[in-house]
Parts: structure tokens; C-alpha cells; sequence
């Protein structure tokens, strides 16, 4: 008998979990994309000192503890409005 059934572990609803959540990451993947080429078209010079200015943090123009302090809120943030969005749907 194959131990992880053993235990309660159902591996075809894991597996059904796991491409639920890719779709769900794929459709959010393909808004964000969209979102970035109409804002490039509606306001191309703010898109482009965005872009700059994600480079100068990138490029470490910002201290390493301020900018993992930010980019930790980013994510909290991001995570918050992608589950946000998915209980929505």
C-alpha cells in the first residue's frame, strides 16, 4: 500500500489543487500584463520613470535594509489583493 494514502494524503486532489492554483496564477499573470501594456499606452513617461526607478533600487541605489523592508511590504501587499481577488471570484 502506497504510504502516503496511509496517512489521509490524497495525491489526485493535491494534484487538482496544485493546477487550480496555476490557472488562478496564470489568469493574474495574464491581467498584470495587460495592466503594464495599457498603462505604457495611456502614460508612457511615468511608465518609463517607473521603470527607472525600479532599476536605481535594483541597481542598489537604495540601502539593502530599506529596500528588503520594502519589498516585504510589496509582497504582503500583493498577496492581500491577489486573495482578495480570488475570494471575490
Amino acid at each position: 500500500m502506497d504510504p502516503m494514502h496511509t496517512q489521509g494524503f490524497d495525491t489526485t486532489q493535491a494534484a487538482s489543487d496544485m493546477d487550480q492554483v496555476g490557472q488562478q496564477l496564470e489568469h493574474l499573470t495574464t491581467q498584470a500584463t495587460q495592466f503594464l501594456v495599457d498603462e505604457a499606452r495611456r502614460n508612457p513617461y511615468r511608465t518609463v520613470l517607473a521603470a527607472a526607478g525600479v532599476g536605481y533600487v535594483l541597481g542598489g541605489g537604495i540601502p539593502r535594509w530599506a529596500m528588503r523592508m520594502g519589498f516585504n511590504a510589496a509582497v504582503r501587499m500583493a498577496l492581500a489583493a491577489a486573495a482578495a481577488k480570488v475570494a471575490v471570484d
